[in-house]
């Protein structure tokens, strides 16, 4: 079913690995991506009530899950909870523009205005693998 190669449905049936998504497949590349992560996310709910944690992982991503596990486990029980890669980036107001990418979340900055041109920093979730706690998801 859902249109996706023998294969897929194949792997599915035999080994139980694979959850197919009623998505659409034609969504445009700046909404696509978050609505399967939300569908995934919710369908993960569904399926794994008891979860603390669900996630999710590129298919050309390597996980280490032993070592995942123990991260997430020596967290405080019922803590709300992000697992994974941020960026960060500053808005210029002049341009409209996102700016001044980086992989650290600037700290001590005191304020989101650098100058009269540029705003930030903000913060979002990005990554080829990331888990959120129940909570959150």
């Amino acid at each position: 079913g859902f249109g996706v190669p023998t294969h897929v449905n194949l792997e599915a049936k035999t080994h139980g690995d694979v959850i197919l998504l009623r998505a659409n497949s034609s969504l445009p590349r700046g909404t696509g991506p978050l609505i399967s992560l939300r569908l995934w996310y919710s369908c993960a709910l569904s399926a794994f009530p008891q979860a603390a944690y669900v996630g999710k992982a590129d298919d050309d991503t390597f996980v280490h899950l032993p070592s995942i596990s123990r991260q997430l486990q020596a967290l405080p029980p019922d803590t709300p909870t992000y697992w994974g890669n941020f960026e960060c980036y500053h808005w210029n107001m002049t341009r409209q523009t996102p700016t001044w990418f980086c992989f650290d979340f600037p700290r001590g900055t005191g304020s989101c205005r650098m100058n009269q041109q540029v705003l930030g920093p903000f913060a979002f979730a990005k990554g080829a693998l990331n888990f959120l706690s129940q909570s959150l998801a």
